[in-house]
């Protein structure tokens, strides 16, 4: 299906677009963060968390019990990252 090439290619244009994507990215965890803030509850799911980049993770860590991350396949950097 092209998944992990598409997973790769998310990272590529990130790297290389940085400075045009940060303000979509900033927009999407302060979207998120408001529907957290409406909705509270003690556990969160993100389905397709892949890089994490749109996904306002140190909020979600710091204010919720549970925190889950869904993805096909979560990239190697990002499994090394948060190994406990």
């Amino acid at each position: 299906m092209g998944y992990f090439k598409d997973q790769e290619g998310i990272a590529r244009r990130y790297i290389s677009e940085k400075s045009n994507g940060d303000n979509h990215l900033t927009n999407t965890k302060k979207f998120i963060f408001n529907c957290l803030e409406e909705n509270r509850s003690k556990k969160v799911s993100i389905l397709g968390s892949g890089w994490l980049l749109d996904i306002p993770v140190e909020y979600l860590l710091k204010n919720f019990k549970e925190v889950v991350f869904y993805d096909i396949r979560h990239p190697r950097q990002i499994l090394h990252k948060f190994k406990d």
